[in-house]
């Protein structure tokens, strides 16, 4: 897109009070690119990033979601501390949108976050939500065993976290699995998940425990 030119050089044809509409004409070409190409428009915007992480806190809910959406194509990984707290966002879209940009990042000390306000997102599709946690790699799958054992989170957290750690074919989680159904912990939909993640992998000291009850929710 940039030909020839240098980067100060597209930068000297940018007018005052143009920055928002270069960046917002960028973003929309970086969505499409990956690898150097992506990486060259990141610093053609990267000197006006500032202006838009100031607009994470107005007023309008459409603003900070287009803002948290053009962070995290052109510079998540500067922004992201400012982009966590909109976890909390009192708009549930922009708190997703939020979500979806620090799991992008794949670091998952900072997509852990995102377990903790899964409360915010029951009107998201389950599969949705799994394969979100899923993407975050299978560095996640140590916060996501705790949350799949934590019998105090509710039952639809736990059954999207057990389809995230099957998403990520995870192994100790067979072992969780193990201890939940031993204990008569693991029942209906929950059941359904926590076993195919031990069917899938079985060990050879023992057979697969049935699923106590006879819950067959989704």
């Amino acid at each position: 897109m940039m030909g020839d030119e240098t980067v100060e050089k597209v930068h000297a044809k940018i007018m005052p009070g143009e920055n928002l509409f270069f960046i917002d004409f960028i973003r929309r070409f970086a969505q499409r690119v990956r690898g150097i190409e992506l990486e060259r428009m990141q610093d053609l915007v990267r000197p006006f990033l500032d202006t838009v992480a100031a607009r994470l806190s107005t007023d309008d809910e459409n603003i900070r979601s287009r803002a948290v959406q053009t962070l995290s194509v052109l510079g998540i990984f500067s922004y992201q501390d400012m982009v966590l707290p909109l976890l909390n966002d009192p708009s549930p879209l922009v708190a997703m949108i939020a979500a979806r940009a620090i799991i992008s990042t794949l670091q998952p000390d900072k997509s852990k976050a995102v377990l903790g306000v899964m409360g915010r997102f029951q009107n998201w599709s389950r599969s949705y939500m799994a394969n979100l946690l899923a993407i975050a790699g299978p560095g996640m799958s140590p916060f996501l065993r705790e949350a799949l054992e934590d019998l105090n989170r509710p039952d639809p957290e736990r059954v999207i976290v057990a389809d995230a750690l099957r998403f990520l074919n995870d192994v100790p989680s067979a072992d969780i699995v193990s201890r939940l159904l031993s204990k008569g912990t693991g029942h209906g939909p929950i059941a359904e998940r926590q076993c195919a993640i031990q069917g899938r992998h079985r060990r050879a000291d023992g057979p697969v425990l049935a699923i106590p009850g006879e819950g067959t929710g989704n």
